[in-house]
C-alpha cells in the first residue's frame, strides 16, 4: 500500500522533472556560452532553435507540478512513512533529467546533422547542471507540500479550538442560567429542554 502511494505521489510530480529537464538544458548552454550572440549561434548549429517554445512549455509543466503539490499538501493525511523524501525525489529527478538530456542532445544533433563528437564537451556540464536543477526543484516541491500541509493543519486546529471554546461557553452559560433561575423561583422551576423552561 505504501509503495503504491509513493508511486502515485511521484507520478504526480513528473511534470516538474520535464520542466527541470528543459530548464537544465537551457542553463547548460548559458554556462557553456555566456555571451548572448555566441550562444544563439551555437544553439542554432546544434539544433536548439526550438528553445523559446520549450522554455514556455517547461514553465507550464512546472506550474502544473506546483499546483499538484499544493493540492496534495492540502489533502494529505498519510503518515510520514509513505511520503517521498527530498533525497529520493532529487535522485529520481536527477536520473530522469540526465537521461533526458543525453537523449535530447543526440536527437537534436541528428536532426541538424551536427557531429555527435561535440557531446564530449557538453555532457559533463549538462549532468552537473541537471543535477543541481533536480535538487532545487525537489526541495521546492517538498517545501511547498510541507508548508501547505502545515498551514492547513494550523487553520483546522484554530477552528477546532474556537468551536470547543464556543461550546464550552454555551454550556457554562446554560448551567449558570439554570442555577440563577432555580435560586430565584425555588424548586418550582423545571427544564423541559434547554433553553425552554416552565414555572409550575
Amino acid at each position: 500500500m505504501g509503495s503504491r502511494s509513493i508511486g502515485a505521489r511521484f507520478r504526480s510530480v513528473l511534470p516538474a522533472a520535464a520542466g527541470g529537464l528543459v530548464a537544465g538544458h537551457f542553463l547548460t548552454y548559458v554556462f557553456l556560452s555566456p555571451a548572448g550572440p555566441q550562444r544563439a549561434a551555437f544553439l542554432r548549429q546544434t539544433g536548439h532553435g526550438y528553445f523559446p517554445r520549450a522554455i514556455a512549455v517547461g514553465a507550464a509543466l512546472g506550474a502544473i507540478a506546483m499546483g499538484a503539490t499544493a493540492a496534495r499538501g492540502f489533502m494529505r493525511s498519510a503518515p510520514a512513512s509513505v511520503r517521498i523524501s527530498l533525497r529520493s525525489l532529487a535522485i529520481r529527478f536527477a536520473a530522469i533529467q540526465a537521461i533526458g538530456f543525453v537523449a535530447l542532445e543526440v536527437v537534436e544533433r541528428m536532426v541538424v546533422h551536427a557531429p555527435l563528437a561535440g557531446l564530449i564537451a557538453v555532457l559533463p556540464a549538462g549532468f552537473m547542471v541537471e543535477t543541481i536543477v533536480a535538487g532545487a526543484i525537489s526541495w521546492l516541491l517538498c517545501a511547498t507540500e510541507r508548508a501547505v500541509a502545515t498551514i492547513v493543519r494550523a487553520v483546522r486546529s484554530v477552528r477546532r479550538r474556537r468551536r470547543a471554546t464556543v461550546i464550552a461557553y454555551a454550556r457554562r452559560g446554560v448551567t449558570s442560567d439554570r442555577r440563577q433561575l432555580a435560586t430565584f423561583f425555588g424548586s418550582s422551576v423545571t427544564f423541559r429542554g434547554p433553553p425552554v423552561l416552565s414555572i409550575v
